[in-house]
């Protein structure tokens, strides 16, 4: 992907880039790039060549990764969830952390790492159960869980409703007046 910017940026200025790191030899890629280049609005190359500002719907700034850590990390655990291995020690290796520094950020932002595996559980959860993709088993075995039954308890102490009482108010097809709060 080749990604430009507004000329009254300073992206055209490549020295910015000049410290980004590539991170091929890790279990995950990655291009780390100066914090200044985040917040930054970015234009991609259309097919044809020139480029074009990319248009988004509301909709779809849900699928933008979010701008804070907390945010980044539920996204990263999210990701090693699907994966199987959600030990802090590989979290703080996919960030960029040791385990204790990752804890000490955590804390500095006021949650615990098993506090954000459980709301990256909740929010994968609370998705899968509205798409009606798959069973209230396969969604808890993909979270990590052993059987059915545990799901259902965590799922229940977490929104008020079990996971098939969620689904029914939440699904497809439901009016979504239900009223259950995620926690």
């Amino acid at each position: 992907m080749r990604v430009h910017a507004e000329d009254t940026l300073g992206l055209e200025n490549t020295e910015m880039f000049s410290d980004a790191h590539i991170a091929l030899d890790s279990a995950l890629s990655a291009i780390a790039v100066p914090r200044c280049v985040l917040p930054m609005p970015i234009r991609y190359a259309g097919a044809a060549g020139r480029c074009a500002k990319q248009t988004m719907a509301r909709d779809s700034l849900a699928d933008m990764p979010p701008a804070d850590f907390i945010g980044s990390l539920r996204e990263v655990v999210a990701t090693l969830l699907q994966e199987g291995d959600l030990c802090i020690e590989r979290v703080a290796d996919v960030a960029g952390l040791s385990p204790r520094s990752l804890q000490r950020r955590l804390a500095q932002a006021g949650i615990s790492y098993k506090e954000l595996v459980r709301r990256a559980r909740l929010e994968i959860a609370e998705r899968r159960l509205s798409e009606k993709d798959a069973s209230v088993t396969e969604i808890g075995i993909d979270l990590g869980y052993s059987d059915t039954a545990h799901f259902s308890r965590a799922f229940r102490a977490w929104t008020g409703v079990t996971p098939s009482a969620y689904r029914r108010l939440h699904g497809p097809g439901a009016d979504g007046s239900g009223g259950v709060a995620a926690a």
